[in-house]
């Protein structure tokens, strides 16, 4: 699904998607949020998606695209932007008119 999420908005090169226990450190309440997904940038420069095995909220095509809206902000604006500032917003609501889901904060 998050291949198909990428042809959506002609991106190249998914990520790395894993799927991890709730308790695994990299998930477990990152930014504050008990997380159904997570976006990660290594410092390799290779980026993860994890999602979260043990969560049964909310919507996983919605999870993708928002985590899908943090890796393209990252690529457009650096790494150093905020988590869910105003670059990130504006790639997110710009995928989620694409693929018709509300996934921004």
């Amino acid at each position: 699904m998050v291949a198909e999420v990428f042809a959506e908005n002609n991106l190249e090169r998914p990520p790395i998607v894993m799927i991890v226990s709730e308790d695994d450190p990299l998930i477990a309440k990152a930014d504050g949020y008990n997380n159904q997904a997570v976006a990660v940038l290594l410092k390799s420069g290779r980026e993860v998606i994890l999602f979260n095995r043990d969560s049964t909220s909310g919507n996983c095509r919605e999870a993708i695209v928002h985590e899908v809206a943090h890796l393209i902000a990252w690529r457009r604006f650096g790494p150093e932007i905020k988590m869910h500032g105003r670059e990130f917003r504006q790639v997110c609501r710009s995928i989620a008119r694409k693929n018709k889901r509300s996934t921004c904060h």
